[in-house]
């Protein structure tokens, strides 16, 4: 066998000692990446949008950190757009209240979308860590996800499906899979997780009289979705793949913004309406114009009979002019009216009862009832 000379030796140290720091280094800084400070920025902002924190407006302008509870509210055509970590985010559509929760580091941390009103679209192009949590929550639903896009919408309804102030949330997952919990008006969870496949649907409700899914794994395509929804997603498809292809959604998001265009429509028709009511004021003119004209006709028979040949011609006009009074009475049905009135009648009908007011435990709005979701995930 040939003997390592000196020299070889060293360089198998060198390259063995090269070899493990290199491997400490790489350790090192995937240690740093993963327990990095949690980034949560806005990334763009689309016309009047307010932020406030503490109660104190902020700019709401592109690139401004947010910290943890900041309040954000879009109005009826506003949108902005939210990057946390680099890789996540939450685009807020118009007519949209929520805030984000937020805390620990990259690889261990927690991210809550709290919608208290709208809707929000989610997306995550990377898996999240084992100890990560994404979740948006409304006040009767929790959504977790680890790797999707997804939309969720909650609104608060006065009457829905024959039920009355009725917590209504909406699901559409437009990618992967992700979690659905279902938790009543105080705060418990009903039924077990259920999962919502990729291009499915769901809808949850939540009242005093019942808490149940509507549906679930329901399919939906492109044209189902608003306008808005549209918009973004056509982002998110230039951007990376999603079940829906990018022609898709651009011909669906052309037949939204007709069906814009034919609901703002009847609009416009209720200004030709009032047209008729001017034509119909000209004509009660004219009809008045013609009664004063009638009166003068039968005047001047009044004044052309002033020959006095025979009294009792006159008299007998007279009498003719006083029996139309005589005979007026019984042709006028509006003396016969009176005892058909009806007006009479409901005076003696028993008034209904008022509708009692809920019990005062059932009257929670969805900001005070948020506080208590909090951390049921």
């Amino acid at each position: 066998m040939k003997k390592i000379s000196e020299s070889q030796k060293l360089a198998i140290v060198i390259a063995a000692a090269a070899v493990t720091i290199i491997a400490v280094i790489t350790a090192a800084v995937l240690y740093i990446k993963i327990n990095v400070n949690r980034s949560v920025k806005v990334a763009d902002v689309n016309g009047v949008v307010s932020i406030t924190r503490n109660g104190i407006p902020v700019n709401p302008a592109a690139g401004i950190p947010l910290k943890s509870g900041d309040v954000i509210s879009t109005d009826a055509e506003s949108t902005i757009r939210v990057c946390i970590d680099g890789d996540k985010w939450v685009s807020f559509e118009p007519d949209t209240s929520a805030y984000i929760n937020y805390d620990g580091t990259v690889g261990n941390g927690s991210t809550y979308v709290n919608v208290t009103n709208g809707a929000v679209i989610a997306r995550l192009d990377k898996s999240l860590p084992i100890k990560s949590v994404f979740a948006v929550k409304t006040p009767n639903a929790v959504v977790n996800a680890r790797g999707t896009v997804f939309r969720t919408e909650f609104s608060l309804e006065n009457d829905y499906q024959n039920y009355k102030d009725v917590y209504v949330t909406t699901v559409h997952n437009i990618e992967g899979t992700v979690a659905l919990q279902l938790y009543d008006l105080y705060s418990q969870p009903v039924e077990n997780n259920m999962l919502l496949l990729t291009k499915t649907s769901a809808q949850m409700i939540s009242c005093k009289d019942i808490t149940e899914y509507l549906y679930l794994n329901q399919d939906y395509g492109a044209d189902d979705l608003k306008y808005y929804t549209l918009k973004e997603l056509i982002r998110i498809c230039s951007e990376r793949s999603i079940s829906f292809s990018l022609s898709e959604l651009n011909d669906a998001l052309f037949r939204a913004a007709e069906r814009l265009l034919v609901e703002s429509s009847p609009v416009q028709t209720t200004v030709t309406e009032t047209e008729p009511s001017e034509v119909t004021t000209t004509v009660t003119e004219e009809e008045t114009q013609t009664e004063t004209t009638t009166e003068e006709t039968t005047t001047v028979p009044k004044t052309t009979t002033t020959s006095s040949e025979t009294t009792t011609e006159e008299t007998s006009e007279s009498e003719s002019e006083t029996s139309a009074p005589e005979t007026s009475p019984p042709e006028t049905a509006a003396s016969e009216e009176p005892p058909q009135t009806s007006a009479s009648e409901p005076e003696t009908l028993p008034v209904p009862a008022p509708i009692p007011p809920l019990p005062a435990d059932t009257e929670m709005s969805a900001v005070t009832y948020f506080g208590d979701v909090s951390g049921i995930v």
